[in-house]
């Protein structure tokens, strides 16, 4: 029951981008960088996928519904 308790980080990556270094050193506050955004995310818990969702919002805060269980070979 203890086990069942405890509280574990779980995060989620919204997307990726790619930038040159030299992109980097030019970013300045009010720049936008585009994200490739996956139709459906990954749920880590302590940095191990366990959970599929799509993201969204939830009373004003951002969200993800969970859609599935995570590959974990894969993700």
């Amino acid at each position: 029951e203890e086990i069942k308790a405890a509280y574990i980080e779980v995060s989620s990556e919204l997307g990726q981008a790619e930038l040159s270094f030299k992109e980097i050193l030019k970013l300045a506050p009010g720049d936008v960088i585009p994200l490739d955004v996956p139709e459906e995310l990954t749920l880590f818990a302590e940095s191990v996928p366990i959970l599929k969702g799509t993201f969204g919002d939830s009373n004003g805060k951002n969200a993800l519904k969970i859609t599935g269980k995570a590959n974990r070979k894969n993700s």
